[in-house]
């Protein structure tokens, strides 16, 4: 997948403010990887593909793993650069309702018919 390299770059100093020791290369090729399987695989949750990622990556180690899922959150998260990697279902047109119609009363006269009261 190719990365726009000021999307990257800011989600990339925020998370490298947070967890120092993170690789800039092993990050960049990690969204990449992610990115791509976001692409070929729209049904598949995003934390399945998130961890197929980093296996794909090598990275092993739940420590090791947190800021490259800090990283992909910023990176395809609502409030990130890049597009949100699940797209939004369209809203339902529920239909109007007509007006309540009002209660009429129905009142059984003494020869059997039957009245209501408006």
């Amino acid at each position: 997948m190719y990365i726009k390299a000021a999307e990257f770059e800011s989600a990339f100093v925020e998370v490298e403010k947070m967890y120092p020791n993170i690789s800039r290369d092993l990050a960049e090729s990690f969204i990449s990887k992610l990115g791509d399987a976001v692409r070929s695989n729209q049904g598949q949750p995003f934390g399945e593909l998130l961890r197929l990622a980093l296996n794909d990556s090598h990275i092993w180690q739940r420590t090791d793993r947190e800021p490259y899922k800090v990283l992909a959150g910023k990176f395809f998260g609502r409030r990130g650069g890049h597009a949100a990697h699940k797209k939004s279902a369209p809203k339902q047109v529920t239909p109007k309702r007509s007006p309540a119609k009002p209660a009429v009363a129905v009142i059984e006269r003494p020869n059997g018919q039957l009245a209501w009261k408006i």
